[in-house]
């Protein structure tokens, strides 16, 4: 059916459906598991040189912020209280905790440092102190947010800050996992 409008021609013709070509391939993990660590799983997935740029990027936001806010920062402050990110924290302690905490399932993060004997996780707060937790989680950064072209301007990017994520995580599950031919969302095939 084709309709006139407006000088407009438009054709209201459906789409052909899409071709569905035969699945080839092995479906799954791409690399040998066997003897693996979890660590070395999670190396696989998430390279050292993009947990560095987190590591880079986080302490460089965390300076802006200080530069920006000197003179008007009180004496308690959380950013005076700031010591740089090192590598080593983020990937051995903080994703660890992030991943733990999915696992434990509290309902609030305080409840992960709570002493009490009940309802302790005492994992946490041997490794690292809940502020200093809460002030990389506030402080997080994978870009320089001073590079980021702004609204409304010629060549914005709204998922800057996170492109960068979505780019290695795309490539590294490219890379090392194949999906099965059908996924579902729920109950629902897509």
């Amino acid at each position: 059916m084709i309709l006139m409008t407006k000088s407009i021609l438009m054709d209201l013709t459906p789409p052909p459906p899409p071709v569905n070509e035969p699945f080839k391939g092995y479906v799954g993990i791409q690399f040998d598991t066997s003897g693996l660590e979890a660590i070395e799983f999670w190396d696989k997935f998430i390279q050292e040189y993009f947990l560095e740029t987190i590591v880079t990027q986080t302490n460089l936001f965390t300076n802006q912020k200080l530069q920006s806010q000197q003179e008007n920062l009180q004496p308690n402050s959380h950013l005076l209280k700031w010591k740089p990110l090192v590598f080593s924290k983020l990937s051995g302690f903080f994703f660890a905790f992030v991943i733990g905490m999915g696992l434990v399932g509290n309902s609030s993060l305080s409840e992960y440092w709570w002493t009490d004997s009940m309802n302790e996780t005492p994992i946490f707060s041997k490794y690292m102190s809940k502020d200093r937790f809460l002030g990389i989680l506030s402080k997080l950064h994978l870009v320089d947010n001073t590079q980021a072209i702004p609204t409304g301007r010629m060549g914005h990017d709204p998922l800057y800050k996170i492109r960068t994520f979505i780019s290695v995580l795309n490539e590294s599950f490219q890379t090392n996992y194949k999906p099965e031919m059908k996924f579902w969302l729920g109950h629902l095939p897509i």
